[in-house]
């Protein structure tokens, strides 16, 4: 991987030196995918690296970069209960680590971190808090109303615990029972927000839907940026047309993703239509039981979770991706992999999937609306046409790892000029 990068901002020694402080690199989620895009695209420049994790969970292909370092940060992770029995290991460690941050010249927070953290590094390091989640804005890491099955549109804050009263939204992320601790971050979780994201210098979303979700906490120090995350992985093959009648779901088989709505949305199709489900979860049984109920089991094929290059083979062949999601899609990386591999997008319109949008590749409709998913699901379906090779390779290039470094060391570079 190389980038074409203008290097005459990086004026001396400290000035290459950034420091990344993140949970994990382990490329499984979004974050982990963002994060070791970052540090291979600053490696790729010329920068020195230093990496703080709350686990060494290292992928292969970034644990033998040179200008790497990598340094267990998991005193800034621990639990309070864990952080009362061990409070003095724990202020060395984390004196340590602030010193060595100290001799970078850009720090990059992937989520929030501690307050007074920041306060003792913002005299000496330019900050950078990135937002990934939708759990940084809704107190328990989920925005989606499991008893009316629906997208929450309010503001996290107090009025979170009504909701949670009929919705059980917070309970739901824990099992059941909403810990105590959870209350007060609940009640002042706005408060915190602005309070510890105002020593940054700079802001960075992953989509345009996460910056929204905070308009109203002015930054009081610097800019915001949205850098879409890359796609790490792209179809190989560009089908010369929509060969098959078949759509596909890819994600966890649970509520908020909204299997049960493709599976409905089958059922207002014609009976060649099929629908090929990637994934596995706690909800499978309700939902094979539906295919059931619906009469369309024998049209649906279930993969369980598979390698991505089958993945990826799978949508280079097929009609269209349904995205059914009824939780805030923060950006997802399904949506733009389909679009690589060929494969047209059907979603319903919620958080960062407009950021997807190709003319005559994505059709977004309301949420909830099997109907007019199916209808937009029939007009790839039943069309034999052509498909435009020179949107698919539109699609690799906007999304791809090499637009993602441009703007990542524009962002930093800029850090430093400040």
């Amino acid at each position: 991987m190389s980038f074409l990068i203008n290097m005459a901002l990086v004026k001396n020694a400290k000035d290459r030196r950034v420091a990344i402080v993140a949970g994990s690199v382990n490329p499984v989620g979004g974050t982990e995918i963002y994060v070791g895009a970052a540090i291979q695209v600053l490696v790729d420049a010329g920068y020195q690296v230093s990496v703080y994790l709350n686990d060494m969970r290292i992928p292969s292909h970034l644990a033998g970069l040179g200008g790497v370092r990598f340094v267990d940060a998991g005193a800034w992770f621990l639990s309070r209960r864990q952080f009362m029995s061990d409070w003095r290991n724990i202020r060395r460690r984390r004196d340590l680590i602030a010193d060595i941050i100290k001799n970078s010249s850009v720090a990059i927070f992937h989520g929030l971190h501690s307050r007074q953290m920041f306060d003792a590094l913002a005299g000496h390091v330019k900050i950078v808090i990135a937002f990934h989640l939708v759990s940084h804005f809704c107190p328990a890491g989920t925005r989606y109303l499991p008893a009316s099955n629906t997208l929450c549109d309010r503001r996290p804050g107090p009025t979170c615990l009504a909701t949670d009263f009929r919705e059980g939204c917070l309970k739901h992320v824990f099992n059941g029972k909403l810990p105590p601790l959870m209350i007060p971050e609940v009640l002042m979780f706005k408060r915190n927000i602005r309070m510890m994201s105002s020593p940054a210098r700079a802001l960075l979303f992953n989509s345009e839907a996460m910056r929204e979700l905070v308009s109203d906490e002015p930054l009081i120090n610097g800019k915001s940026y949205v850098i879409n995350p890359p796609l790490i992985h792209a179809g190989d093959s560009i089908p010369g047309i929509y060969r098959r009648r078949n759509m596909v779901f890819v994600g966890r088989l649970d509520a908020s993703k909204g299997c049960s709505d493709a599976i409905a949305c089958l059922a207002h199709l014609p009976e060649q239509v099929t629908l090929d489900i990637v994934g596995d979860g706690r909800e499978k049984k309700r939902l094979v039981d539906l295919s059931a109920s619906l009469g369309v089991e024998q049209r649906i094929v279930w993969h369980g979770w598979i390698p991505t290059k089958n993945v990826l083979a799978l949508l280079s062949s097929s009609g269209c991706l349904l995205v059914p999601s009824r939780c805030f899609e923060a950006w997802g990386q399904v949506g733009p992999q389909a679009l690589s591999a060929g494969c047209p997008v059907v979603a319903y319109d919620v958080g960062g999937v407009k950021g997807w949008n190709l003319p005559g590749m994505t059709t977004y409709v309301e949420v909830g609306n099997v109907k007019e998913m199916a209808d937009a699901a029939a007009k790839f379906l039943m069309e034999k046409r052509p498909l435009n090779e020179s949107v698919v390779q539109e699609a690799r290039t906007r999304f791809g790892i090499s637009r993602f470094g441009r703007e990542y060391i524009k962002m930093v570079s800029s850090c430093i000029e400040t």
